[in-house]
């Protein structure tokens, strides 16, 4: 909505009074051009981008418009949908009459099904604590109660929510003045808004501040847009009217100094405090009078300035703390659901129990939001996907109708008693390439890049990766597998296969009796190798014509089994001799006879394994893919997502681009790098990991210059607060972790991480891996150090420098001349 109509405030505060949860819904400034009000805090954010950055951080399920287009205008795509919640609602239109004379709102359920079963639980009977509830008379140019407790629309059609009110909660009228105000900021009074809460449970939101007093002018417009928003992050916010902040400053310096109280179990004594914001209408100026005036002779650090907050879902993470808003619920229900042989899910679907409570049928809309949980210990069923919000058209995972995908989940519009919802889950790699063709790239999977998924299945998912997290297992592995070479036959080049190699199983155990007793965990041990059926054991038998040793699985093994060198069959010896003479190997088969280390099959099970464990970070992944269209192939795709603590909104994932190497040495060349950045840079935000079996010093000279040089490409930019394409550099050290990078790291330096860092990050570990590996400072630190005099008057030495040379070299080889263009 324009951001200075304050009539057009007033208008949408009480339409939200009529619907279940109106309060918790944002109000979006919309302007092109100015908009100062909301400026300061976006120093990037200008006009249109300011709205576009309110959307993506309240994620709201529909957009009421306040003038036809505004959406449209935004970018926000208008899918049609013939039940269900609009994608976007007309505010003339946010509700209509039908023709048996119900209201019936676009949006939400009606307010009177609320109050129906409010009165028919607790209101239908005289209670001994009676809850007061109020109703202020109409105050033209002041938003203040509208914003505060709340009003109705005077329209019409409404009459009957108002009449509905008044004789359910015998609310007491007041007038519009300063002791109305006290009645609901200190008596604890009850409005219109208050009724739009029940039942309804509130996350921690910001959760950081002691108490809140929110001083602002409600008439106008920018002021009184703020708090109603300010009130979506901050749960306890006790609102003033800066003209009425005398009438109140017994009232506020009382809780002042309630609230500063020592905070208990605290050794060093801070205590509780409490947070003044100003609307931004009142000038700096004002703001100090106001505080000398009412603020002045308090204890030192019971009451502290702050500003409005940065309302943006992209706000730095590194750079000062990034807002939650509340988020608020009615009912949970928890499962635990598996595929059906048709390929979906069936989920519980609560429904508000208020729902036609007054027995009149009319329309309600409402949404259920699914917290996936982590696939990193079950199959490869994408959990992880980036949101859709701008324009859900993918995935595609409801019959007959969108999935939202945001922060909190996966979101479901319902408009019908129905205690179920039937999804189609896929796996991840049919969510990456979907996803990837829907973004216009097209995309299939590579060979290498199925047998890295026949490896990581085998083993039961990438947490059970942990069982390759050994370099001499590896190498085994490796050495039993087929191998590849070239070899010159009547002057050609061709291709030599070496079959597989079988181990003796006492080889083999003893291989993993010396694992077991140098790291503690199931994962060392030969059993879970043979759950996996990494291994199959089998007889040798020697062929008494060729003399060549066979192996058998115990399905082929006869009493006349077939020679596979000379293909004569011959009898199995059977005499004690003979016998003693047979022996039991093992041999690697499926996916782990693939040559080349299960075709890097093993790198890019420990790297995605690296990346998720132990941090129980959530990823939707994919193994090796080819891009026609950008001619290259990457070894695998996916969304991360890191661990959220105690929030109930999680981040937005990270889309990931990964070359997993084994153990050949130059292996990161000039053309992998670029295939790398050339995808990485059709998609800005993406993070590039580079990974390899091999420890650091193992790298090449020339290897440790390219991927230098890929890091710096990737920090070429600032995309929403990080560099453009950050690079994640994993070796040896990290992949054979056995219980995350920082402990692997501590073994070997010595030293503890500090505690500041978190390894799911990528954007941290994108910093420690460059720092650790190639030499550059953190990438905020390298961007700080580029504005410093000194970096500035080193370049401009440089560019003079180099100018000289350039001017010498054309004077020494200049023979004629010309007008000086």
């Amino acid at each position: 909505m324009p951001p200075d109509d304050l009539s057009l405030v007033s208008r949408v505060a009480r339409l939200a009074a009529c619907v279940w949860g109106g309060r918790y819904c944002p109000i979006i400034p919309f302007f092109e051009n100015g908009g100062e009000h909301w400026s300061a805090p976006y120093s990037l954010s200008k006009g249109l981008d300011i709205a576009r950055g309110y959307i993506d951080f309240f994620e709201p399920d529909a957009l009421v418009e306040a003038v036809p287009g505004m959406a449209e205008q935004l970018g926000w795509r208008d899918k049609q949908v013939h039940m269900g919640l609009p994608r976007v609602v007309s505010l003339e239109k946010f509700f209509e009459v039908n023709e048996r004379g119900r209201v019936n709102f676009a949006a939400g359920i009606d307010i009177l099904e609320v109050m129906q079963e409010l009165y028919d639980r607790e209101f239908k009977h005289e209670r001994r604590h009676k809850q007061p509830f109020a109703i202020v008379d109409e105050s033209e140019g002041d938003a203040f109660f509208d914003l505060v407790g709340g009003r109705y629309p005077l329209d019409e059609a409404l009459e009957e929510t108002r009449y509905a009110y008044k004789e359910v909660f015998s609310a007491e009228p007041l007038l519009a003045n300063a002791d109305a105000a006290l009645k609901f900021v200190c008596e604890g009074n009850a409005g219109p808004l208050w009724i739009t809460r029940h039942g309804l449970e509130e996350s921690l939101g910001r959760g950081s501040r002691d108490d809140t007093f929110f001083i602002f002018d409600p008439k106008n417009a920018g002021d009184a847009i703020d708090y109603w928003n300010f009130r979506l992050v901050e749960r306890h916010v006790t609102p003033i009217n800066v003209e009425w902040l005398a009438e109140h400053r017994d009232f506020v310096r009382e809780r002042i100094l309630e609230t500063f109280r020592p905070i208990p179990g605290n050794p060093s004594g801070i205590k509780f405090h409490t947070t003044l914001v100003f609307g931004t209408s009142i000038s700096e100026e004002r703001r100090k009078a106001l505080w000398t005036e009412h603020f002045s002779g308090l204890p030192d650090w019971s009451v502290v300035g702050a500003h409005m907050p940065t309302l943006s879902a992209h706000s730095r993470r590194n750079h000062g703390p990034r807002e939650d808003k509340i988020i608020v619920s009615a009912a949970t229900a928890s499962f635990d659901e598996t595929v059906s042989p048709d390929g979906y899910v069936k989920l519980p679907a609560p429904v508000p129990a208020f729902v036609n409570a007054t027995k009149t049928y009319r329309r309600a809309r409402w949404v259920n939001v699914i917290a996936t949980g982590s696939s990193v210990y079950g199959d490869e069923a994408a959990t992880v996907y980036p949101s859709n919000l701008w324009s859900p058209v993918y995935p595609r995972l409801v019959t007959g109708d969108t999935l939202r995908i945001g922060r909190e989940g996966w979101v479901l519009a319902k408009e019908h008693r129905i205690d179920y919802s039937l999804v189609r889950p896929e796996s991840g790699r049919d969510a990456v390439i979907g996803w990837l063709k829907s973004q216009g790239v097209e995309a299939q999977p590579s060979s290498e890049g199925q047998v890295a998924a026949q490896v990581i299945a085998a083993v039961g998912g990438i947490a059970q990766a942990a069982i390759f997290a050994d370099r001499r297992t590896i190498e085994l592995l490796g050495g039993m597998a087929e191998n590849h070479a070239e070899v010159s036959r009547d002057g050609k080049r061709v291709i030599s296969t070496v079959p597989d190699r079988a181990k003796h199983v006492g080889v083999i155990k003893e291989h993993f009796d010396a694992r077991a007793k140098g790291a503690f965990g199931l994962w060392n041990g030969l059993e879970q190798f043979l759950k996996a059926n990494v291994f199959r054991a089998g007889l040798r038998v020697q062929c008494p014509v060729c003399q060549y040793q066979n192996w058998y699985d115990l399905d082929s093994l006869t009493y006349r089994p077939t020679c596979t060198r000379c293909l004569n069959q011959f009898d199995f010896a059977q005499t004690p001799e003979a016998l003693n003479r047979v022996n039991w190997f093992y041999r690697v088969i499926g996916p782990f006879a693939a040559p080349d280390y299960a075709g890097g099959g093993y790198a890019v099970a420990l790297t995605l394994r690296t990346l998720t464990h132990p941090n129980h970070a959530e990823m939707t992944w994919s193994t090796g893919l080819r891009l026609p269209q950008l001619n290259r192939e990457v070894d695998f795709i996916g969304w991360h997502r890191r661990e959220g603590i105690l929030r109930d909104e999680r981040e937005e994932p990270l889309l990931v681009f990964g070359e997993a190497k084994s153990f050949g040495r130059g292996a990161f060349d000039a053309k992998t790098v670029d295939g790398l950045r050339q995808v990485a840079a059709r998609f800005p935000g993406s993070v590039m990991v580079v990974s390899s079996l091999r420890h650091i010093s193992e790298y090449m000279p020339q290897e440790l210059a390219v991927l230098r040089e890929l890091a710096l490409w990737g920090r070429r930019d600032v995309f929403h607060g990080h560099a453009c394409n950050p690079l994640v550099v994993l070796t040896g050290t990290e992949l054979f972790a056995g219980y995350g990078i920082f402990q692997a790291w501590q073994e070997q330096d010595g030293e503890r991480v500090h505690s500041v860092y978190d390894e799911s990050d990528l954007h941290e570990l994108s910093d420690l891996t460059l720092a650790r590996y190639l030499g550059l400072q953190g990438y905020w630190a390298e961007r700080f150090a580029e504005r410093s005099l000194s970096h500035q008057r080193a370049r401009l030495t440089r560019l003079i420098r180099a100018r000289a040379v350039g001017n010498s070299r054309c004077k020494a080889g200049s023979t004629t001349s010309g007008p000086p263009f």
